[in-house]
């Protein structure tokens, strides 16, 4: 989503150095602005007594299903539609005419709703300092983060003999624009996925209904919205899109209201056989980890989520290798998993037990009961992995961090 912003800051800046200029500072505005609501959000929800983590707004299945909309209309104007373009250069910066500056504005409020829930691989230890350590830290450590997302940006606006590095703007951009629609298309997807996921299958129907009802309007808005059309038009042509924009958004909240996860969880995971092949996982529950302790089994704890994508990496690299698989057979490992998809009280505080409050998350508890459990990277391979479990297994210390006795 960077790189598709810092062609269209380029583009613009071959135009007028200002604009871009204006345009990058108002995209940091829309970075920053939208970074400290989602940490006041947070830590106004934590004083409220609300037991919750970071990414808790993808926890929310009418924020996921908004957020689709919102990617979906973002794909439909870098194809071509309609032109309004909260991610990239527009076409009107090629006319020559000024973006409208709440274009800006919104491309950075989108790109941080997307960009911030899965803090790995490289954020988690700031996000739980940030966070844990109080409103002071949060601000500095989350304005840090506002910052990292803008910098790139800013450097390709100001300095020129940085944008002599990137490809010069012509023509080609607009096809390239229309083919960067498709990964946008593909994120609507995933984010159905995630919505199924979290409410079920007429969720996604809802959102689906939503997507054609958005369409329906947006290509009105391109359609008969032109500045060649006649006012009326135009007029007519923007009633109807916020028409069908609203319509969507209720039909999302209609659907996403349907169906809660904990009964689409309880039928999925209760039972440990499941699909045919797929490793028994167990549902988290802290009666459960201390009976398995007990019992003297090697345990493994994975605190994940449907909308975290290096989980679900780590879940086809590492826990889909035969080599984990074979080994967590052989050591009688009992998995746990903590899926904190939507919000869980009792995932947020086994993780802020560990003074974490983001995922992805594992942990290690070996044969000794007196122990402490070992907290494996961020990032997982098949080697990591086994390595930690032939330890555990032997009442080793593997090279890993340890973590206090919990």
């Amino acid at each position: 989503m960077l790189s598709i912003k810092a062609l269209g800051v380029a583009e613009a800046a071959a135009h007028d150095a200002r604009t871009a200029r204006r345009h990058t500072l108002l995209f940091a505005a829309g970075v920053l602005a939208s970074m400290w609501a989602l940490v006041g959000a947070l830590l106004a929800l934590r004083a409220a007594g609300a037991e919750v983590g970071w990414g808790y707004q993808l926890q929310s299945p009418v924020v996921v299903g908004a957020l689709a909309l919102l990617v979906f209309a973002a794909a439909l104007s870098m194809a071509g539609v309609f032109e309004l373009a909260p991610l990239g250069g527009t076409l009107s910066v090629a006319a020559g005419r000024t973006p409208p500056a709440a274009e800006a504005f919104l491309s950075g409020v989108l790109v941080t709703a997307l960009a911030t829930p899965c803090s790995a691989p490289f954020l988690a230890a700031a996000v739980a300092y940030g966070v844990a350590g109080g409103a002071a830290s949060a601000i500095v450590v989350f304005t840090a983060l506002g910052v990292g997302l803008v910098w790139p940006l800013a450097l390709v606006a100001a300095a020129p003999r940085v944008r002599r590095w990137l490809p010069r703007p012509g023509a080609w951009m607009v096809t390239l624009r229309q083919a960067l629609a498709f990964p946008l298309l593909a994120t609507v997807v995933w984010l159905a996925w995630v919505l199924g996921r979290q409410a079920g299958t007429d969720a996604v129907t809802a959102l689906l209904a939503a997507l054609t009802l958005l369409s329906l309007g947006l290509w009105a808005l391109g359609r008969f919205g032109t500045l060649v059309a006649s006012v009326g038009r135009r007029r007519a042509a923007r009633g109807i899109a916020l028409a069908t924009g609203g319509g969507a958004l209720a039909l999302v909240i209609a659907g996403a209201s349907q169906e809660p996860r904990a009964a689409v969880v309880t039928n999925a995971m209760s039972p440990p056989s499941q699909a045919a092949g797929a490793l028994p996982w167990r549902p988290y529950n802290a009666a459960a980890l201390e009976a398995l302790r007990d019992s003297g089994r090697v345990v493994l704890l994975d605190f994940t989520a449907d909308w975290c994508l290096t989980c679900k990496v780590n879940e086809r690299v590492a826990f889909g290798s035969d080599a984990v698989r074979e080994s967590l057979r052989a050591h009688d490992v009992a998995l746990l998993r903590a899926d904190w998809t939507t919000r869980d009280p009792s995932v947020t505080r086994a993780l802020a037990a560990f003074r974490r409050n983001s995922v992805p998350f594992v942990v290690l508890y070996g044969r000794d009961r007196a122990a402490a459990p070992v907290i494996l990277p961020t990032l997982l391979t098949p080697g990591i992995v086994t390595r930690a479990l032939d330890a555990a297994a032997g009442g080793r210390a593997p090279a890993l961090s340890a973590a206090p006795a919990r």
